[in-house]
């Protein structure tokens, strides 16, 4: 299985207060061989409008799957939310799972949590490396596991002991407002 070079965009602009939950690529229970893993690559999720809380990857017990090169701009920003947001979410045991060379940004306005990833299951295994979080405002972390926020990267890479080629640049979209999400920070070439 491979989900590759999606833009997905816009979910509640016929109801910018809808409190449904969004979730960009979902995956629940796609158990694929370690030989021959999903690919989820490519892939833009941005512009998520509505109130409820946003997801932009969530795996949910799905074994061997490989999420490189997406960029996730949770960043809805016209209607502050309550509600929370995760770039990456990953629940109920699995493994074999790999992020890298993403760019999980979170500025959506609000005081709801904010979080890059969030491992909810500590059995997991998941390796992580050469992202960029780009994690701001109220109540925002690198990430979440073992039941304890990761606010900064430094905080991040010592509890998990995970994305040690990672780093957390702003990565200057390059027309958001247009859909241009090419990433203008030169501190990110060939990182």
């Amino acid at each position: 299985l491979k989900i590759s070079k999606n833009r997905v965009h816009n979910p509640f602009d016929g109801d910018l207060l809808n409190a449904s939950a969004f979730y960009g690529i979902y995956l629940t229970g796609v158990d694929a061989q370690s030989t021959t893993p999903t690919t989820v690559e490519n892939n833009l999720v941005y512009k998520n409008t509505g109130d409820g809380p946003h997801y932009g990857l969530y795996n949910t017990s799905s074994n061997n799957v490989n999420y490189y090169h997406n960029t996730i701009a949770l960043d809805h920003s016209s209607n502050p939310t309550t509600n929370s947001s995760f770039a990456f979410y990953q629940t109920t045991a699995a493994d074999g799972i790999n992020l890298r060379n993403n760019i999980l940004s979170v500025t959506r306005a609000g005081s709801g949590d904010k979080y890059g990833e969030f491992w909810n299951t500590s059995t997991s295994v998941i390796t992580s490396n050469f992202n960029d979080f780009h994690i701001t405002g109220s109540n925002a972390a690198v990430g979440f596991n073992n039941g304890t926020d990761r606010i900064t990267l430094a905080d991040w890479q010592t509890a998990t002991t995970q994305d040690a080629n990672s780093v957390a640049i702003n990565p200057a979209f390059g027309g958001a407002a247009t859909g241009n999400y090419k990433p203008l920070a030169p501190q990110l070439d060939n990182k």
